[in-house]
């Protein structure tokens, strides 16, 4: 385990972040920030890990913090976690954990390229070997959008419940980036597709699902004061709450609390 932190400690890319413990080096518990030009983008993804007695001839065992939103064909709402490390998905010599030359850098870095990536759906069995088609080109863009509704709530369910020992992590990271959060939903929400920039203004349905969720995003952000969403208060479902907040904003707690 030593080893392990030693790697993470040396190799960690900047979007990832780790904390330990000396007390029970079997817990390790990560923050994968979502890439730019994803579904994901901007959002705080939160995993917990345990490395078994045998680890790592044992794979280690993963929740993630889901909030109740499934937001990947490899993520579920009930936090399990299913992903195999190998790049080709061959169901003869299908492997979870090999563990002669996996480590938890490896795991890492795997969820962040193979599940919180642009196209999350060609990255799941039995849809990556799909021959090109209507429906195999279609299908991902409507993926894509319902993943990210959820993303937004997934931002907001991290605001509002950060986990033990990233709760300053949360609120910095958050007050830093609402500006550009609350200008990539604006942006989505007039019709660009996240994340090829492709034009779906044919999906209105969506359209109040997206504004009641970027409204829940938006007074989270006011809650644990992130003044910059302020310049926000003119746009799009926006409208309206300038004088609501400013009235209230005094009164907005300074932690991330339950709305």
């Amino acid at each position: 385990m030593r080893e392990e932190w030693r790697i993470l400690e040396e190799s960690l890319p900047e979007t990832i972040f780790v904390r330990a413990y000396e007390s029970r080096m079997d817990l390790l518990r990560a923050a994968i920030i979502g890439a730019k030009g994803t579904p994901y983008q901007d959002g705080l993804f939160f995993f917990d890990v345990y490395f078994p007695p045998a680890y790592p001839v044992q794979p280690p065992l993963v929740r993630y913090h889901s909030g109740g939103l499934a937001i990947n064909p490899h993520l579920f709402e009930c936090g399990e976690v299913r992903l195999n490390l190998f790049r080709s998905y061959n169901y003869k010599s299908w492997t979870l954990w090999p563990s002669s030359d996996t480590n938890m850098l490896d795991f890492l870095v795997s969820i962040q390229e193979q599940v919180l990536n642009a196209h999350p759906l060609f990255h799941q069995p039995g849809f990556v070997d799909s021959s090109p088609s209507v429906v195999a080109e279609y299908f991902p863009l409507l993926y894509n959008e319902a993943i990210q509704l959820k993303s937004f709530e997934t931002m907001t369910y991290v605001i509002k419940n950060p986990p033990k020992n990233f709760e300053v992590f949360v609120l910095g990271y958050f007050r830093d980036r609402a500006v550009d959060i609350l200008r990539a939903t604006n942006a989505y929400r007039e019709g660009l597709q996240v994340p090829d920039g492709v034009d779906n203004r044919e999906s209105f349905k969506i359209r109040d699902d997206v504004d009641s969720s970027m409204i829940r995003l938006f007074v989270a952000l006011m809650c644990i004061k992130a003044t910059g969403a302020f310049n926000f208060t003119a746009i799009g479902p926006f409208v309206g709450f300038g004088s609501f907040l400013e009235r209230s904003i005094e009164s907005a707690s300074t932690s991330p609390v339950p709305i």
